[in-house]
């Protein structure tokens, strides 16, 4: 039995799963492309290998820990359009939210009001760009 079977999402676009085998070689495809890898590898083309680890240590996580990496498919398709998930970043480690989408993917953002966060006036798209510390951040977006 999958471990991880009880842990599938779905949104009215999306279909989510923690990263399992299987997603290795779509995933380094998405990571190693230059709109993604931009930001997420300062822009350095991964070894294979490095994305592999990567999806090993997060199905690890989701065993142990119950987070890790999620593979994002559009329920119209099976290729893998995003990924995100918790992860270990910098010294001493500590988690961030972190998250990646295929630029043929980019999804519409939703509407803004205004209403919600005096940070996001009318207008302002929802969404997140990178890594996102879980401790305090004094930054806002523009």
């Amino acid at each position: 039995m999958d471990p991880t079977a009880d842990r599938d999402l779905r949104t009215s676009r999306l279909e989510l799963r923690p990263l399992a085998l299987v997603d290795t070689e779509p995933l380094h495809a998405l990571w190693t492309a230059p709109g993604v890898r931009q930001y997420l590898w300062d822009n350095e083309v991964i070894p294979f290998d490095r994305t592999r680890e990567v999806v090993a240590e997060s199905t690890c996580l989701f065993e142990t820990a119950g987070y890790g990496l999620w593979a994002a498919r559009l329920h119209s398709a099976a290729d893998l359009v995003a990924f995100g998930g918790y992860w270990f970043f910098h010294e001493p480690p500590r988690l961030e939210l972190l998250f990646g989408v295929a630029e043929p993917h980019f999804l519409k953002p939703l509407a803004n009001d205004g209403k919600l966060s005096p940070h996001l006036p009318e207008g302002t798209p929802f969404g997140l760009v990178g890594t996102s510390s879980l401790y305090k951040r004094e930054s806002f977006p523009n």
